[in-house]
């Protein structure tokens, strides 16, 4: 049964500021949903008195979020930093006093990037840059290793070690994912001291299904029910997928080149806005129906969503815990399906993070053998039931008979979407020893016959006075 409201519990409610240390990172765990933005905009700080809200940096890992909370729902307290107004940053580096009364009395919240390019290029010649700040908080805080696409985010590894080792600011890292930060502790040369012991979950999921990015149309297309949020490893697995799966829509980040202001921008400034999907948008003139969004890391964090957006279903095709436990946190209610689908095996050999590599490795072990539990073990906190068994679906050559014993035997097989979805479900479960472009539907019609579980039947049909030929699958007697 969910909890009520009055059975959860907030960041508020547990975090003792008073354990804050300067020399060390200061660590708030908590899952999405429980208030850590909400604590800095309304409690932060009260619990520190003699802080002033213009000695205050609040990172964010993406520029939704700076949009949503300084539009909708901390603008009171919180105020979007623009990266040229000079004044503040002189006043941020500066030692004059006087310099206070330029001063509002919000918070200037901003992106990671906008601290990093501070430190690069507005230095002062006579103090030390940001000699005038005294607390720099930096929500989902696990980007400062997860994210290392940001230009220059091991310098800003660096400043945060020497400021910690000078013992002069406080650093608040707030996460849900702290695992990546705890692998990178030693490397990193800083102590943690995290602030909760009891780290609080709000929001779960009825299911979790197994599957591989190949089933996901089918599982689409076929088994859920309700809106679809999907998580994709790439801008190229993002619009494959879109072409497989109706009513669907595609959303990347501002930044990336494929971004397209004409059809993105009413979806993002909607969610912003609205905490929820458009119900329809428009798409190269065509009017789109909404049941599906389809979105890379862009929107690991961000944005929240509200129960009446109507989602359902959250797949997460990055497997590792870190990606999967912030964006299932997206949803502030419980959803019906956590689904984490696999990547293609060439991707996760060609990883290059040593913790990722490491979570992937678990993800493997675990989708092949119920007792490798050591990737369930990171999760179980998101689900509802986490003594009940994961679904799996289509991950070995058995599994893939199965399903044809379920869904396609004595179908008439025409449509070439039918042979590329059947065909990618079968690389998917490893039917194949080569990669997807070496396969073909003929070859694998010939190894459902050499199962020696099957027969294929081939016929002659007409449709709307075009002559097609069909295959049709039969169990072997």
């Amino acid at each position: 049964m969910a909890e009520t409201e009055k059975e959860k519990r907030y960041i508020s409610d547990v975090v003792n500021l008073s354990r804050m240390k300067t020399e060390c990172f200061n660590l708030i765990v908590s899952s999405c949903g429980t208030g850590k933005s909400y604590f800095v905009a309304n409690y932060l700080l009260e619990k520190m008195p003699n802080v002033k809200p213009h000695e205050v940096m609040f990172l964010t890992s993406r520029s939704m979020t700076v949009d949503q909370h300084t539009n909708n729902e901390y603008g009171e307290h919180l105020s979007k930093f623009n990266v040229h107004d000079l004044d503040t940053i002189k006043r941020w580096n500066d030692t004059d006093n006087e310099t206070d009364s330029l001063v509002d009395d919000k918070i200037q919240t901003m992106t990671y990037d906008k601290l990093i390019y501070i430190l690069r290029y507005c230095n002062s010649r006579y103090t030390e840059t940001l000699k005038r700040i005294k607390l720099i908080v930096m929500d989902e805080c696990h980007v400062l290793f997860s994210d290392l696409f940001i230009n220059n985010i091991v310098a800003l590894q660096l400043w945060i070690k020497e400021r910690i080792d000078k013992n002069e600011i406080y650093f608040l890292g707030m996460t849900a994912t702290p695992q990546i930060l705890f692998y990178n502790q030693v490397a990193w040369g800083i102590d943690i001291n995290q602030l909760n012991s009891d780290v609080l979950v709000n929001y779960k999921a009825k299911n979790l299904i197994c599957t591989s990015y190949n089933y996901i149309p089918q599982l689409i297309n076929k088994h859920l029910n309700g809106k679809t949020i999907v998580m994709c490893y790439s801008v190229a697995d993002c619009y494959e997928l879109q072409k497989k799966v109706p009513n669907s829509v595609v959303l990347i980040s501002k930044s990336n080149k494929g971004y397209s202001r004409k059809n993105m921008e009413h979806i993002r400034e909607y969610i912003i806005k609205n905490d929820s999907l458009p119900d329809t948008t428009v798409v190269d003139g065509q009017k789109v129906t909404v049941d599906v969004l389809i979105t890379t890391s862009t929107l690991r964090e961000g944005i929240n969503l509200n129960e009446d957006s109507g989602i359902k279903n959250v797949i997460c095709c990055i497997p590792d815990e870190l990606h999967i436990s912030q964006f299932v946190g997206r949803c502030r209610f419980d959803i019906e399906n956590l689904i984490i689908a696999s990547e293609y095996i060439h991707r996760q050999n060609n990883l290059t993070d040593d913790y990722l590599k490491a979570c992937y490795e678990q993800f493997k072990s675990f989708r092949i053998d119920k007792t490798q539990d050591g990737w369930l073990k990171n999760i179980k906190h998101l689900l509802a039931n986490p003594r009940a068994d994961p679904i799996r679906i289509n991950f070995d050559e058995e599994s893939f008979y199965e399903y044809i014993r379920s869904e396609w035997l004595n179908i008439k097989i025409i449509k070439d979407e039918d042979k590329d979805m059947l065909l990618n479900i079968a690389v998917g479960c490893k039917l194949f020893n080569k990669k997807p472009s070496d396969t073909s539907f003929t070859g694998l019609l010939k190894k459902l016959e050499g199962s020696g579980k099957f027969i294929i039947d081939s016929g002659r049909c007409i449709i709307d006075g075009q002559r097609y030929t069909y295959k049709i699958i039969k169990l072997k007697e």
